[in-house]
């Protein structure tokens, strides 16, 4: 990339100019939230949306996020908080991994780190353990074959599962 620039000027004068493309193809009320954030936010959006015409950002409140950015592989969608522009670096990133997982083919591998593999009995970073190393409960993730509820992710047990609702008393005290 800086092949392409004789000094580091080009490649700032570059960025400024894409940031610049970017927001007059923004609406009234898009430009103001889109100047409301800090500028390096404005440069990695700006750019990085010139490159993947196909992603949309999507600025939402705080109490509408959930995590502190996210790429939506479904909608193709990086959400961020619009008020300070926290996610938009962690949602790029998201996708741009999600790219290299792909290409390298290295979903079942991170599946079997993350959530263990029943058959050789291993424990994945989101499985518990008793004290004796026996597996107690294991988080399941299965995008290709989700429940017939829909769900994708899931938690499996042998042990007796009690519900605690916060806020009630427990009925033992």
């Amino acid at each position: 990339m800086f092949e392409n620039y004789r000094t580091k000027a080009d490649l700032y004068q570059r960025k400024i100019g894409d940031l610049q493309y970017y927001r007059e193809h923004l609406s009234a009320d898009e430009k103001v939230s889109f100047d409301a954030l800090p500028l390096t936010d404005r440069l990695a959006m700006s750019g990085f949306s010139l490159s993947h015409p196909d992603i949309i950002f999507k600025g939402l409140s705080r109490e509408e996020m959930q995590g502190r950015g996210n790429y939506v592989p479904d909608t193709r969608t990086i959400q961020f908080n619009k008020d300070t522009g926290e996610g938009i670096v962690q949602g790029v990133i998201g996708h741009e991994i999600g790219h290299h997982i792909a290409i390298h083919g290295l979903r079942p591998m991170i599946n079997k780190i993350m959530f263990g593999d029943s058959v050789t009995g291993e424990v994945g970073v989101y499985g518990y353990t008793d004290k004796d190393g026996n597996i107690v409960a294991s988080v399941v993730y299965s995008p290709d074959k989700p429940l017939s509820c829909g769900a994708r992710v899931w938690i499996e047990t042998d042990s007796e599962v009690v519900c605690v609702i916060r806020g009630e008393q427990d009925a033992n005290n």
